[in-house]
């Protein structure tokens, strides 16, 4: 009761990282749910064939459920206080990050060059969308390594790089419904906004790594829209899917 007080009414004591690593242990796992409930969902209605995908969808997904299994298990690491683990596994998870990276890349150009691009995007487009997600989210995680020594900037911008990741699963889960594209970028900034809420209650100020996630997810957002237009992309795209 007197740590659940501490951080609900007085200021959290910067060195004492596991006072509200609570909060963050649990919104990593509502962020968790909320990404593999709007993949599974269209396995689920028929929408997808994960049974007959090629093995290269199948090599993504399952490196995406590795970062979402690590995601949550480092947050628990760090509520129990288990920091010898926690950078075990962070160097298990910068491997992990740089398998991602390459299959990103793979399965956007497969797409592409095999023909089962969707009417929605072109193929500048869809190229862009998967370079706005892959940068944003392996710039965050760069971000948080340089700063692991300094836990308020490391877990914010951890749980940024993840909320990057999040935009296909929320893109899915709200697809069907009218402005879905802007009910997915609302889905992104409230998890923004719950983590501005506690920093308040927290540390008394909205915390600088909150308002750097907060613009990341605007720009991640942003390209996929921008870098389409630009005839060097254009012609990048073309180099790129042959």
């Amino acid at each position: 009761m007197a740590t659940t007080a501490s951080v609900t009414k007085t200021h959290v004591d910067p060195r004492n990282y596991r006072a509200d690593q609570g909060f963050f242990l649990g919104l990593s796992v509502i962020l968790t749910v909320l990404i593999l409930t709007g993949f599974g969902q269209l396995a689920a209605r028929g929408i997808t064939d994960p049974i007959g995908a090629p093995l290269r969808l199948h090599t993504h997904a399952l490196l995406l459920v590795g970062w979402l299994g690590i995601f949550c298990m480092q947050n628990w690491l760090i509520y129990r206080g288990n920091l010898a683990w926690h950078r075990m596994l962070g160097w298990l998870a910068m491997a992990l990050v740089a398998a991602i990276i390459v299959a990103n890349y793979v399965v956007t150009i497969a797409v592409i060059t095999e023909g089962r691009l969707g009417p929605q995007f072109t193929p500048a487009g869809f190229t862009a969308l998967g370079t706005a997600d892959t940068l944003t989210f392996v710039g965050l995680i760069g971000w948080a390594v340089a700063m692991r020594r300094n836990t308020q900037w490391h877990r914010r911008l951890m749980f940024g790089a993840t909320l990057m990741v999040a935009a296909a699963g929320f893109n899915r889960l709200l697809g069907a419904l009218p402005y879905s594209e802007v009910l997915s970028i609302a889905s992104q900034l409230a998890f923004v906004a719950a983590i501005a809420w506690h920093d308040r209650r927290a540390l008394g100020h909205i915390h600088k790594a909150t308002i750097v996630i907060a613009a990341m997810v605007l720009i991640q957002r942003s390209l996929p829209t921008l870098l389409p237009k630009l005839d060097p992309w254009v012609d990048f795209t073309n180099r790129l899917t042959g």
